[in-house]
């Protein structure tokens, strides 16, 4: 994946493909970050893979 899409993969509305909305990612980071208090991160080496990363605090 591109540096470039990866650094808008979680504003609303974006997409690289045509028949998506661009907001699942957008709405799964709101979800993680602001109600629950954690962080996600994507990672990319173009040829090699991709990588999600939800943390999430722990709850007692």
């Amino acid at each position: 994946m591109l540096p470039e899409v990866v650094a808008r993969l979680f504003e609303p509305f974006f997409t690289t493909r045509p028949a998506n909305t661009g907001l699942g990612l957008s709405v799964r980071h709101a979800i993680v970050t602001t109600s629950l208090g954690g962080s996600l991160r994507a990672e990319s080496r173009e040829g090699v893979g991709f990588m999600l990363t939800v943390i999430l605090p722990s709850h007692s």
